[in-house]
């Protein structure tokens, strides 16, 4: 009996082991990737991503937030309805 359990435990390990490795491989690829990515980013962009403003009482966008989003000082908005003016932020963004 234990040297079946043995052998389903090596057997598991011997399965498990290299999946386990490739992932955290692939964890490690990404957060470099995302760290390098942060490091090209001014202070300014940081602070960026940390801003939230809300649109207008109708839902739509300020027209303050398409240029704050194109200098990269914009993260995210709120009450902002619609796909056209979603959109248009987007693109403004990038």
């Amino acid at each position: 009996m234990q040297q079946t359990l043995r052998i389903i435990w090596f057997a598991i390990v011997v399965v498990l082991l290299p999946t386990a490795v490739q992932a955290q491989v692939k964890q490690v690829q990404h957060e470099r990737r995302i760290n390098a990515l942060i490091a090209q980013m001014t202070l300014a962009e940081k602070l960026g991503q940390l801003q939230q403003l809300d649109g207008d009482y109708r839902g739509f966008a300020r027209p303050e937030h398409f240029e704050m989003a194109r200098k990269g000082l914009l993260g995210s908005t709120l009450n902002v309805r619609g796909v056209k003016d979603t959109n248009a932020l987007q693109r403004a963004a990038m």
